[in-house]
């Protein structure tokens, strides 16, 4: 399976550098913060779908379901889903 994009993704937390952005200023996205079930303690976060370690697909999309992905810039927390976890961990081992 191939995730590789023409455009990868890029994140700056806490501002935007409009030259690396496809229309500057004005082509910013946002997306809104997952609530509900799939985020009980409120983290600032977003449905994440699949993981990959280089070329080695962790988890897989097209058969996994999206989890909560915590973006918090303000936290040293890091959550990754057992699949993926364990999958990095065979890969960098």
């Amino acid at each position: 399976m191939n995730f590789t994009r023409k455009y990868p993704s890029y994140a700056i937390f806490g501002g935007i550098n409009s030259t690396q952005v496809v229309g500057g200023d004005k082509g910013v996205k946002y997306i809104d913060m997952l609530h509900g079930d799939a985020n009980p303690s409120w983290f600032w976060g977003l449905p994440v779908r699949g993981f990959s370690y280089g070329k080695t697909v962790l988890m897989d999309p097209s058969t996994e379901k999206p989890i909560l992905g915590v973006i918090d810039s303000g936290t040293t927390l890091v959550i990754v889903p057992t699949i993926a976890y364990d999958n990095l961990i065979h890969e960098i081992a």
